[in-house]
């Protein structure tokens, strides 16, 4: 009655991304730019889920949302359904469109990074170690918003290059206990049991 969300083996790119820890450590030590999925689709209603960054080069992983219809792989990172933000600089993307900086200084390796998506309104929110740019909670400070409904999943985009640019994430979709305080209002995190309660056909209905 609760499966939680983790990342999808089934839904990566063809990089030498490897996963561990029930799905929800990712390690990337080979190129190319690689993205892979989140497990749930979020169609409706308000989410909330961390991820640690925990060691790598912020010029080379991003995370954020997708639609879950697009090819994972180095496009990901710049189709127009995507939705993210870049350790370097806290730069955030919409699409390929570089929007400016968010949050200010650049995050770094050590950082538990947080993403709120209210897919009712439209809206995405990031903040760091507790603190967000903006409030989640009032609906207000998001860093993108105009996000059109669909089938959004969460995005994590990493290019690794051994020795030098080995990235290593831990996410967190609530099953783990959330490191920081989810915003008023939102779920408890990704998973079933948050899901919308899907219609019932009646059994006479023409086909």
């Amino acid at each position: 009655t609760k499966n939680w969300c983790t990342l999808n083996p089934l839904a990566k790119g063809t990089g030498a991304t490897v996963l561990s820890e029930g799905n929800l450590k990712l390690t990337d030590s080979v190129g190319p730019a690689n993205s892979i999925y989140g497990s749930i689709t979020m169609t409706s209603g308000k989410w909330y889920w961390e991820v640690k960054w925990v060691s790598g080069s912020g010029n080379e992983i991003q995370m954020g949302i997708i639609d879950n219809n697009v090819v994972p792989g180095a496009a990901g990172k710049t189709d127009a359904s995507s939705f993210r933000i870049y350790m370097a600089a806290s730069t955030y993307y919409e699409g390929s469109s570089d929007e400016g900086a968010y949050g200010g200084t650049a995050f770094a390796a050590g950082d538990t990074v947080q993403i709120a998506y209210d897919a009712d309104a439209g809206k995405l929110w990031y903040g760091r170690d507790g603190t967000f740019q903006g409030d989640p909670a009032a609906g207000s400070g998001e860093a993108s918003s105009g996000i059109t409904a669909g089938q959004k999943v969460p995005l994590i985009q990493t290019y690794g290059a051994s020795g030098v640019h080995v990235q290593v994430v831990e996410c967190d979709f609530g099953q783990s206990g959330f490191a920081f305080t989810v915003p008023t209002g939102f779920n408890d995190g990704v998973n079933t049991a948050n899901l919308p309660t899907p219609t019932i056909l009646d059994g006479t209905a023409n086909f």
